[in-house]
């Protein structure tokens, strides 16, 4: 089991290892809530929801940067099963940075994927390619410009008994559209042990997410502790009969 965590381990943080140099470090929770359910024979609906908390006060090159609660978001998904292995999806999501600060910042956004997974022995593999249509607002004056960005995922999933399991991924954000601070501007990371319960899955273990903050490659460099709950809901009509 320790040799299991390890791998994939340095699997998933050595994959960030071009984005160096980063200037600002914060450590905090990254509570997250998962709903996924069933509507209709193929179609399925997801509800995605975190939280980025920075935890701790800190000063760096002489500035205080005081804990807050960095991040919100809100995605909505329908989800359409192609097969086992391939699904199509698209999303309305909300999000929302400095979230109680007078320098908020709110993002609505519109996504479409693709996702594909398969197996090697025990693991499965994902694969999923997103495309972002975001409107970030433009607090000097109030507009919502509309920006693109591309996103590829990599993940695992790895039994290790008949209740726990590793997981872990790495994805990749491509800025597709201009002005940009940076084409590969953004890395998130994550491995973590999960339990599985008739209450849904828990899991538990750190994200890593990095991006450039301007365009002199200036970056921001995220730990976090990631606590997640998920739960599935089967709606269709063959589930309330039994």
């Amino acid at each position: 089991m320790i040799k299991k965590i390890t791998f994939l381990w340095f699997i998933i943080f050595s994959l960030t290892g071009t984005i160096q140099a980063q200037t600002l470090t914060f450590y905090g929770l990254f509570p997250v809530y998962n709903q996924t359910g069933r509507i209709y024979k193929k179609l399925d609906y997801s509800i995605f929801l975190f939280a980025a908390l920075n935890t701790f006060n800190q000063k760096i090159g002489g500035t205080d940067y005081p804990s807050k609660y960095f991040l919100l978001y809100d995605e909505n998904a329908l989800i359409y099963n192609l097969s086992k292995q391939f699904s199509v999806a698209a999303s309305y999501t909300y999000q929302r940075t400095d979230v109680f600060l007078n320098s908020y910042v709110n993002e609505h956004r519109i996504w479409e994927q693709v996702a594909f997974k398969h197996f090697i022995r025990k693991a499965t593999l994902k694969h999923r390619l997103r495309f972002d249509e975001r409107f970030i607002q433009d607090r000097t004056n109030n507009t919502y410009p509309l920006s693109h960005r591309l996103r590829y995922l990599i993940g695992a999933d790895l039994p290790l008994s008949d209740k726990y399991y590793l997981t872990g991924y790495n994805e990749f954000f491509f800025t597709t559209s201009s002005p940009r601070n940076a084409f590969y501007g953004e890395d998130w990371a994550y491995i973590g042990i999960g339990l599985k319960t008739k209450m849904g899955k828990f899991e538990a273990g750190p994200i890593h997410i990095t991006w450039v903050r301007y365009p002199a490659q200036d970056r921001m460099n995220l730990w976090y502790l990631q606590l997640s709950w998920m739960t599935t809901i089967n709606l269709t009509k063959d589930n309330n009969k039994q």
